[in-house]
Parts: C-alpha cells; sequence; structure tokens
C-alpha cells in the first residue's frame, strides 16, 4: 500500500457507481508526462454520460476511472523523455497556469503521423476513455497537449477552454456570410457557444432550444432565439449547426435544411450517447443533396484566445465551485438541466 503522503483526493467511477476516495495513489508520470495540480474540474453533460447518464450513480458505463475532461491547474513536475520534449522543458513549463486538451493520441501510428492525431485509432480522452480525468488533485496530461493560460483569464473560465475551442472548431467548419438562414440547434453550453461565435459574422444566426432560462442568456449576446417546437418545417435553413447531441436532433436538422444546404453535426470526442448520434433514416437529407460536415474537437489554445479576447462569453454559464465531496449533486443537476456548467475544486 502506498503511504499517506502519495495519496490523494479523487472521485472515482466505479462498478457501484460514483464515489469520492480521499486516499487515491497519485498518478505515476511516464516520459513526457506533466504532474498538473488541479485547481478546477469543469463538468458539463459529456461528463455526465460518463459516469452513466441520468442517475449518476449505479448504472452501468464502459468508462471506470476519474472522471473530467476539462481542468485548469498548475504543473507540478514534468518527466523528461517521451514525444515533443525538448531540452529545457521541464524550466519552461515549472508552476506553470496551464488547461490542456484531454485528446490524447499516440504520436507514433500513420494516422498521428499524417497530422491527424485527433483522429488516432488508440487515442484516449481524459476522464472519458482511458485516462484518468481532472476529478482529483492531480492528473497526468502529455506536455505536448498543455497551453499556457494568460493572467487576465480566471481559472473559472479558463477550465473550459477545451469546449469552447470545440465550439470555434464547430463554428469554423462552414461559411455563413451572406447566408439569410442560419439556425443552432441545442441550448446546452456547446450550442450557446457555437451561436455566440457565429453571430459575429452573420446577425441572421438564431438558436432553437427548449429552455425559457436559457434563451435569457441569449438575450443578454443579442442572439435571436425560439423553442424548437416553434420552428417551421419549411425546409429553408442554409447552414444548420446540430450541437444537441442526440439522435433527435439531428432528425431536426434535416427536416429543417434547404436543398443544398450544409448541417453541421458537432459531437463529442468518444462515442457516448447510448441511443446513438444519427438517426438510421437519412432520407431526407440525401433526398435535398445537403451536404453534412462532422465536427469532433477543437484544440484548448483556440479556446484560450476566444475566452481572453471575449469572442465568447463563459461566465453567464458557471456555477458557482463545489468541493469535490459535492461532485455528484453538481452532475445530478446538469442531467436534470437545472446546470449548465459545473465547477468542483479537488
Amino acid at each position: 500500500m502506498p503511504s499517506v503522503a502519495h495519496n490523494m483526493r479523487a472521485a472515482r467511477r466505479a462498478e457501484r457507481g460514483l464515489e469520492i476516495c480521499m486516499s487515491h495513489p497519485k498518478p505515476e508520470p511516464k516520459p513526457g508526462d506533466a504532474v498538473v495540480r488541479v485547481l478546477l474540474a469543469g463538468l458539463c453533460s459529456v461528463d455526465v454520460l460518463a459516469v452513466g447518464g441520468v442517475s449518476t450513480v449505479g448504472q452501468a458505463t464502459s468508462f471506470r476511472g476519474t472522471p473530467g475532461h476539462m481542468g485548469v491547474g498548475v504543473v507540478e513536475h514534468l518527466e523528461p523523455g517521451g514525444l515533443g520534449f525538448g531540452s529545457g522543458d521541464t524550466r519552461k513549463w515549472e508552476r506553470k497556469r496551464v488547461v490542456f486538451s484531454p485528446v490524447v493520441p499516440c504520436g507514433l501510428c500513420d494516422t498521428c503521423r499524417a497530422g491527424l492525431s485527433w483522429h488516432c485509432p488508440t487515442r484516449r480522452v481524459l476522464g472519458l476513455s482511458g485516462a484518468e480525468g481532472t476529478l482529483a488533485q492531480q492528473v497526468l496530461v502529455p506536455m505536448r497537449n498543455l497551453v499556457v493560460v494568460p493572467d487576465a483569464v480566471d481559472d473559472a473560465r479558463a477550465v473550459c477552454a477545451s469546449l469552447v475551442g470545440s465550439a470555434v472548431q464547430a463554428a469554423a467548419a462552414v461559411r455563413v456570410e451572406g447566408k439569410t438562414f442560419v439556425t443552432v440547434l441545442g441550448d446546452g453550453p456547446m450550442g450557446l457557444c457555437v451561436a455566440q461565435a457565429l453571430a459575429r459574422r452573420n446577425a441572421s444566426v438564431r438558436l432553437l432550444g427548449r429552455s425559457e432560462a436559457r434563451f435569457g442568456l441569449v438575450e443578454r449576446w443579442g442572439i435571436k432565439h425560439r423553442h424548437e417546437s416553434e420552428a417551421g418545417r419549411r425546409a429553408d435553413q442554409d447552414v444548420i449547426v446540430d450541437c444537441t447531441g442526440n439522435a433527435g436532433g439531428f432528425s431536426l436538422a434535416c427536416r429543417l435544411v434547404r436543398p443544398k444546404g450544409t448541417i453541421v453535426l458537432k459531437g463529442p470526442p468518444v462515442p457516448l450517447a447510448k441511443e446513438g448520434l444519427l438517426p438510421a433514416d437519412l432520407l431526407p437529407a440525401s433526398a435535398r443533396e445537403v451536404t453534412i460536415v462532422t465536427v469532433c474537437s477543437g484544440t484548448a489554445a483556440q479556446g484560450v484566445d476566444a475566452i481572453a479576447s471575449g469572442t465568447i462569453d463563459i461566465t453567464p454559464m458557471l456555477e458557482r465551485t463545489v468541493p469535490l465531496s459535492q461532485t455528484v449533486t453538481v452532475l445530478e443537476r446538469i442531467a436534470k438541466r437545472t446546470a449548465l456548467l459545473g465547477l468542483v475544486q479537488p
């Protein structure tokens, strides 16, 4: 058994559900790994799915370990060696406040060597698939995934850098300038961030969602909105960005898009939705010769830039910070759609 000095607090997804462990072994770095002391962990609906869905306790899931794919922390140690490690890197990163992209590719396969590391067939994702996450006092992150946080960006906003980066990538996947009808589906954090990014390029952008409370946020940013049940079915939308993460959202997008229009499908970095993201019947989109663009992830660097510049305002979506012991409560609130983004201090 490791000594108490080598233990830490961590949330663990085990067979019986999510548990808080007060003496979990600290991570052991491999060459190229940074040991990051977690200042804040961020939680969203993706993390709810990772720990078992709407019921965060006792439901079967393929992920076992420490959840949490978003975080901000301080580099405490960097293990020499590994991919992308150069001379002087230890001193360069020492005590730096950082965020990181959660996707960890192998860096060695043909896909990675071709510059497509996001699609590495053996990639791991912190807190979601094959790698320990941020709901712990320490987390291991490859040095090449680290991004320094500017002093002007506080921890609460920085923790969402990877999410915001993905939203920036989704918004950049299609041209919206000059388009008459542009719709974002989904009023979760991703949809709210994508709508902000697109509205800077086209004032006609609207968001379709289900929550009246969240429409207040949309109004704050001067973005048009409607309840999805009130949306017309004229099949006239030039561009639709589907951020719902479920098959029903994509089916709605297929009904709303015009002939020769474009649907951008924003999905998670690993498959998590149990019912699947795509419906079996793609006939409506096929009959209209619709272009479907899929987007998986952006980078934490893109997110930091968007937050620092004010391009995307994440602050109104953030809950108050809670201790690790209240993790289950935060996840349940997100699952019930009474919270958007949770903040946990391990």
